[in-house]
């Protein structure tokens, strides 16, 4: 993982655009992922990476499915056995995992 220091200030903004009366859309930023009591390592000497979170959901026509994403999409990726590893394939399988929680809500 390359390190790219420390994030000094960031900003967010959305808009409601010309179509919709309402903002569907929702950010999520995390400044400080924090290491889950379920990932303790078992080598002392590894240790959780200073990590960031910043995720940007469009609502497309609803807010439901931002929102969820919102809540869900980072703890799936840093719950899964390969984070903070191998973060593409943390990535991938926490992006899967959370479409198909969401997709069996509408079932």
């Amino acid at each position: 993982m390359k390190p790219f220091g420390p994030v000094r200030s960031f900003a967010a903004n959305t808009n409601v655009g010309t179509v919709r009366k309402v903002n569907e859309d929702r950010i999520s930023i995390i400044l400080n992922v924090i290491q889950p009591t379920t990932k303790i390592p078992k080598v002392p000497s590894e240790k959780w990476p200073k990590l960031q979170i910043f995720g940007v959901f469009d609502g497309h026509g609803g807010s439901k499915c931002a929102e969820y994403l919102k809540e869900n999409l980072h703890n799936n990726i840093i719950l899964q056995a390969e984070f903070p590893k191998d973060i593409p394939t943390a990535i991938r399988k926490g992006c899967h995992r959370t479409e198909s929680d969401f997709l069996s809500m509408a079932y």
